[in-house]
């Protein structure tokens, strides 16, 4: 990017999907194009418009991470709790190799928000049967990304129903978890 003399201001990573099947009933290219899209790409784009950052001493990324990266595998969406820790772990680390020269990474860590991402992975009927209370919107989850990027903050979650989540998820006893995990999100796996 630099090299053609432009520069970014803001990076949003930001683009995704999941994949509600077994890992092994799925074929390999499409696994593949998960990790191209969840990790490799937001990776390189980041990589590709730090020079431009330092150089200004200004820059702003905003990698969304989820709710999910603070919890243990489930049963489908195999490779997605992972891939959003590499994004919660990669925010942190950007952070801390590049705060001084002037940059705010942040990982935004929502839970469930409405938005077509259901949808698009044929589990919209599952999402709309369970009561969700505390769902927020796209605009909640946006708005909150930016006060706390423009904050200096690395990890955001917002609201304070998946703050608390994110806690419990990780304090309570693993074995516990694991369980809590697989049993509510059971019914999102479509099987092989």
């Amino acid at each position: 990017m630099t090299a053609r003399g432009r520069t970014a201001d803001v990076l949003v990573n930001n683009a995704g999907f999941s994949i509600p099947q077994s890992f092994g009933a799925v074929p390999w290219s499409r696994q593949r194009d998960f990790l191209m899209t969840l990790v490799v790409a937001p990776c390189a784009l980041a990589h590709g418009v730090l020079p431009g950052m330092i150089a200004k001493g200004a820059g702003r990324i905003i990698n969304v991470a989820s709710l999910a990266s603070f919890a243990p595998g489930a049963a489908g969406h195999s490779l997605y709790p992972g891939a959003k820790r590499l994004m919660l772990t990669f925010s942190q680390a950007l952070d801390a190799e590049y705060r001084a020269k002037g940059l705010k990474v942040t990982a935004i860590c929502p839970g469930f928000t409405k938005t077509e991402f259901a949808q698009a992975n044929a589990t919209a009927h599952l999402m709309d049967e369970a009561p969700r209370l505390f769902r927020q919107s796209a605009q909640t989850v946006v708005a909150a990304a930016i006060a706390g990027n423009e904050a200096g903050k690395v990890v955001v979650i917002p609201g304070w129903h998946n703050k608390l989540a994110a806690v419990l998820l990780q304090y309570l006893p693993q074995g516990l978890v694991r369980a809590m995990v697989q049993a509510g999100s059971s019914k999102y796996h479509l099987g092989d």
